[in-house]
């Protein structure tokens, strides 16, 4: 997907990899339902076993549990991507890993935010990882990195 103009997502690089199966129209309704436009999109694929790591943002369900068809048919599309034997096993399962604590999720519905209801997202899993603050993470990371 060709993202040179940031005309997609401003934070993401100029080239993003995404199932070929989604339309330019599937992929805008994608990011309007995703915070900062960041919807999912590849970052990592281990050729040896074919799976793989994509990275999207929060999406932006809220209280009211709004909901993107065009969202959960691309999270449907990533688990078809894998040519491993785990997508035979797994039933092209996608497992979703949320940094945040369960109750940080669910308090940031408040705020237009969410998460993913697998019910709507049938063949996800979500994991919550009780990371408290992501940042403070990355801060740490970041210091670890200045060390001499």
């Amino acid at each position: 997907l060709d993202n040179s103009n940031f005309q997609i997502c401003q934070t993401y690089p100029k080239l993003l990899i995404v199932p070929k199966s989604m339309s330019m129209e599937y992929l805008i309704a994608c990011s309007k339902f995703r915070t900062k436009h960041r919807m999912p999109a590849l970052s990592y694929y281990y050729k040896q076993n074919g799976c793989s790591i994509w990275r999207s943002s929060q999406c932006m369900n809220g209280v009211f549990g709004k909901r993107a068809t065009e969202d959960e048919i691309m999270v449907q599309d990533i688990g078809k991507t894998s040519n491993s034997i785990n997508q035979i096993i797994h039933n092209s399962r996608v497992i979703i890993y949320d940094a945040r604590p369960y109750y940080n999720a669910v308090a940031n519905k408040i705020k237009k935010g969410g998460f993913e209801d697998t019910k709507y997202y049938r063949n996800s899993e979500i994991i919550f990882c009780d990371i408290d603050n992501i940042h403070k993470v990355t801060n740490v990371f970041k210091g670890l990195q200045d060390l001499p």
